[in-house]
């Protein structure tokens, strides 16, 4: 807990110079009681207070920030929620018009509801990119720990010595290759059945 009686009399016994420079270099880091002792402690000594308004603004301005992170953050986790129920549904078979009375209890307007649905295809594409990239990635850690190993272990045999077996890239770049393609090929039968509706459709 703060002692506000301290910090008071701590900054009664320091210079002027002193309470600038905290004013400028720490202002928007102190704590609410502090600063409030700070803005005191500059109108009885009548010192420059556009010092305290900067570091006010800069505060307000550090606040706003956090709040803002925190509201993206939970928009962010919002959407991924809704992608991930949308998706789950569509790969069990659930009619669209299910899924669209399932996002607006959700919270979603019809609108937005609507704009979900319509904008699944290219979302499965962008899934469907990323396991190809974690596919590649996967693929060229296995074969770079599968060819460490195997030059080490020729010229350990050839020459002698210890050789180094590259199992950490070996196993976690296979298990993301295999689980990427995995992935891969579940979101494109997925596209491909909407595709299929899709086009269904357009032929009725």
């Amino acid at each position: 807990m703060i002692d506000v009686a301290i910090i008071r009399e701590n900054y009664s016994t320091m210079l002027d110079s002193q309470l600038i420079a905290i004013a400028k270099t720490d202002g928007h880091d102190l704590t609410p009681a502090a600063f409030q002792i700070l803005k005191e402690e500059f109108k009885k000594r009548n010192l420059d207070y556009s010092l305290i308004d900067s570091a006010e603004e800069t505060k307000t301005q550090i606040h706003q920030e956090k709040i803002q992170r925190v509201k993206d953050s939970v928009a962010d986790d919002f959407l991924k929620s809704i992608w991930k129920y949308v998706i789950e549904e569509k790969e069990n078979g659930i009619a669209d018009s299910e899924i669209l009375a399932g996002l607006q209890e959700r919270g979603l307007d019809e609108q937005h509801s609507i704009l979900i649905l319509s904008g699944l295809k290219d979302k499965l594409k962008k899934i469907i990119d990323h396991n190809d990239t974690k596919m590649l990635a996967g693929g060229i850690s296995c074969l770079a720990g599968t060819f460490i190993t195997f030059l080490t272990y020729s010229s350990a045999m050839s020459a002698g010595g210890t050789y180094i077996v590259a199992w950490g890239a070996v196993v976690f770049g296979a298990i993301g290759f295999f689980s990427g393609l995995s992935e891969k090929g579940k979101y494109k039968r997925m596209l491909h059945n909407i595709e299929k509706n899709d086009n269904s459709a357009i032929e009725k």
